[in-house]
């Protein structure tokens, strides 16, 4: 299995899975969409690039390119004016023990070339209702799909319940000039329900696991 990256569209295809990245997001579009057999989205994530200063946020966000490594599918939203800073999404796919599941890593970046910058990334978690957070990860209400913070990021990370999931207000801090910031979640989507110790041993496998070499 591969992605199959065709100019604007990523789609990656497993037996019982289908994920679908539009990378060149409009105004309350999803970039990732998750499948389950039947087509049907059982998960919708939007992201959205904002800045503490309200004179320095453009309203559209500009796709630059996107590529394939191995598992890994990398896109990169470049600085320009009036935002002062640019974004990376590294969307990486996982092997899953339990072969009905799907599992992956988001990886975002954020850098600038600018003084006096507090670059914020909004990330809207849609079509799927939470628990209460358990140990600093969430589960939906069916027990399907698990959705984790590595614990290093967790304090860049401001959640908020929605009538439609989760919002995340990711980053926020100043940042200097050439300086780069990265933040690592985990999803899971199960096709059956499954038991709270599965996710609570996914997410310590998450907390434990190295960085990888590349991002």
């Amino acid at each position: 299995m591969s992605w199959d990256l065709r100019q604007n569209t990523a789609i990656w295809t497993s037996p019982n899975w289908s994920i679908k990245i539009e990378l060149m997001q409009l105004p309350d579009q999803s970039w990732l969409q998750i499948h389950d057999t039947a087509r049907k989205v059982v998960l919708g994530l939007g992201i959205t690039p904002n800045e503490l200063d309200p004179q320095h946020v453009s309203a559209d966000v500009r796709f630059g390119e996107a590529y394939v490594r191995n598992r890994d599918l990398i896109a990169i939203y470049p600085e320009h004016a009036p935002r002062r800073f640019g974004h990376q999404i590294d969307v990486r796919m996982l092997d899953e023990p339990n072969p009905q599941a799907i599992a992956l890593e988001i990886w975002l970046s954020i850098q600038t070339s600018l003084l006096d910058s507090h670059p914020q990334l909004e990330l809207r978690w849609d079509d799927v209702q939470f628990n209460a957070s358990s140990e600093n990860y969430w589960t939906s209400t069916s027990s399907q799909i698990g959705l984790m913070v590595h614990p290093l990021d967790q304090p860049d990370c401001h959640t908020e319940r929605t009538s439609n999931g989760l919002s995340m207000r990711v980053f926020g801090r100043f940042m200097e000039k050439g300086v780069i910031r990265r933040m690592r979640f985990r999803l899971i989507a199960a096709l059956d329900s499954e038991p709270e110790n599965f996710w609570r041993e996914r997410f310590a496998e998450f907390s434990e696991s190295p960085l990888p070499l590349t991002t």
